[in-house]
């Protein structure tokens, strides 16, 4: 964890009087240890360990365990954001079906794919597939006790799936509400600005930053003026 702005860390979760008071009325982030999902039906059986065992100290132990995804889930249809097409603030994205037949993530002709699975809705495509449990300090949803009642409304539960290469441009949560995320192998950089930044993350046309990884500072001249933080996310470790 880095950056101007640390953000409390949780070996043992808080209870939801502490959590309310410290992180949700003020809207503050806070990270939570495994004991959450450690019983996850996804951490037995989505991940398989990594072959390649590497010296780096950010280094995945376990990877995605593509045949049981393929077998499992195989029928979903989902979208995959092309990371190295721009479409206005978002990536342009293309529909698939049988989204696990293939491994868009893999490495083809040695060139790292630029393919990401976003916004796949399994938990709605498979619902007696438990393979994840809602932790108690977020059973209070009220975007998903909502929205689904509503006709034509999808629900706001998502899952990724991601290569090294693959981001997301600089955004804001869906009606800018507040959201958990848990990761079940790999490694996932996020960027973080507290509110009342968003001036300076503009240029002088009110175009807002694209790429957090290239932003041009005669474009964004206030970029540099943010406070931010920076978190590594890693995923399920046995």
């Amino acid at each position: 964890m880095t950056g101007e702005l640390g953000i409390p860390y949780y070996d043992k979760p808080p209870t939801y009087k502490k959590f309310l008071k410290n992180h949700l009325i003020p809207n503050k982030p806070c990270i939570i240890g495994q004991r959450f999902t450690c019983t996850w039906k996804a951490n037995k059986e989505w991940i398989v360990p990594t072959t390649n065992v590497s010296t780096e100290i950010l280094a995945p132990a376990y990877k995605p365990n593509y045949k049981h995804l393929c077998q499992q889930y195989g029928t979903a249809q989902g979208q995959v954001a092309q990371c190295n097409k721009r479409y206005f603030t978002d990536q342009e994205r293309i529909k698939i079906e049988n989204i696990f037949a293939i491994n868009f993530i893999k490495e083809a002709d040695g060139k790292p794919s630029q393919d990401y699975l976003k916004d796949l809705h399994l938990h709605k495509t498979f619902p007696a597939d438990e393979f994840h449990t809602v932790p108690d300090l977020f059973e209070d949803d009220w975007l998903n006790e909502y929205w689904p009642q509503q006709k034509e409304q999808d629900d706001y539960r998502f899952a990724y799936f991601g290569g090294h290469t693959t981001f997301t441009p600089l955004h804001a949560d869906v009606y800018r509400s507040y959201s958990w995320f848990s990761y079940v192998c790999g490694i996932k950089k996020w960027t973080l600005f507290p509110s009342g930044q968003e001036d300076l993350l503009k240029d002088k046309h009110d175009n807002s930053v694209y790429d957090l990884r290239d932003v041009d500072p005669t474009q964004f001249t206030k970029f540099e003026q943010t406070k931010k933080i920076e978190i590594y996310q890693i995923g399920f470790i046995k």
